[in-house]
């Protein structure tokens, strides 16, 4: 049973997120803020710039219908890039000025290039910056080696499944409807709280319902093993919540992230991506029990 101090504290999130929460970007002042480029962008609404880290990159702008006459130009994040103004003594620009800045990758991340207002100090607009990582040999290896991994052990999982032993924890199913409002409403919720109330930005806030939203993996069989605790259950829920994942992620993820992309293109959720992969891990773990079950030693 779910103790009435668990749900009292369910109830706590969701209110002070209402509440206090924020979601950044949702103001409409920057909406007479435009920007233009040089090379026109094929999608006016999906203006920005990409590099890799330690790359530079010469981005040429045009600020019109700004409500001010003059911007400071700065980097969101000097972690992720740094942004400097060419042929300009400082990174004072004017409105219907065209203006070239060096963009120079420090991280791997996707951060706004910043345009303020000198005299109010608020931010007017925004252009969006990503900095990529170059994929090296290595990286390739390291991503199939994992991917291998993977399937090798949901395919184990599978084959440690003992039918016998998995129809007793269905039937009757309660600890397992347990498990899975745990895994995919309680957990769902409680992320998405805790996004809105600590002063994350929107990427951070999507990484975090991501998380949230996940289906149980490996990690808690292995330590169900360690704490000699049920391991079976901890199998089952691993299984059928990789089944239940293929709906209830990406709705989960629809619900709880949308607040946080808000039209955003670069933080679309790739929901096909997604269930290839569990389609994938539920294909190895049926694998698995076929094999267990064909193959008893």
């Amino acid at each position: 049973m779910i103790s009435l101090k668990s749900t009292l504290f369910v109830v706590a999130c969701l209110l002070s997120s209402f509440v206090h929460g924020h979601i950044p970007g949702g103001g409409s002042e920057e909406s007479a803020f435009s920007i233009l480029t040089d090379p026109p962008a094929e999608d006016p609404e999906d203006l920005n710039a990409e590099l890799f880290v330690g790359d530079e990159v010469v981005v040429n702008l045009t600020v019109i219908n700004g409500p001010s006459e003059s911007y400071l130009v700065r980097s969101g994040r000097e972690f992720v890039f740094d942004a400097e103004v060419l042929n300009q003594d400082d990174d004072i620009i004017y409105a219907n000025e065209s203006i070239h800045v060096k963009i120079t990758g420090n991280f791997l991340g996707i951060e706004s290039l910043e345009f303020v207002d000198p005299d109010t100090e608020e931010v007017a607009g925004t252009f969006d910056i990503r900095v990529k990582k170059k994929q090296r040999l290595v990286d390739y290896l390291f991503t199939y080696v994992i991917l291998v991994w993977l399937v090798i052990s949901y395919v184990s999982m599978g084959a440690l499944m003992d039918l016998p032993l998995l129809k007793e924890r269905i039937y009757p199913p309660w600890s397992l409807l347990i498990g899975m409002f745990c895994q995919f409403i309680l957990m769902p919720l409680v992320t998405f709280s805790l996004a809105n109330i600590l002063p994350v930005d929107n990427p951070t806030g999507v990484g975090i319902v991501l998380v949230g939203t996940c289906p149980g993996g490996w990690l808690s069989n292995i330590f169900s093993v360690l704490l000699d605790v049920d391991f079976i259950l901890s199998v089952t829920m691993t299984f059928f919540s990789s089944i239940v994942g293929l709906a209830m992620m990406p709705l989960n993820i629809f619900i709880y992230a949308t607040p946080f992309i808000q039209g955003n293109k670069n933080l679309e959720t790739p929901f096909i991506d997604l269930a290839l992969n569990l389609i994938l891990l539920v294909v190895a773990c049926v694998v698995g029990i076929l094999l267990g079950y064909k193959f008893e030693k």
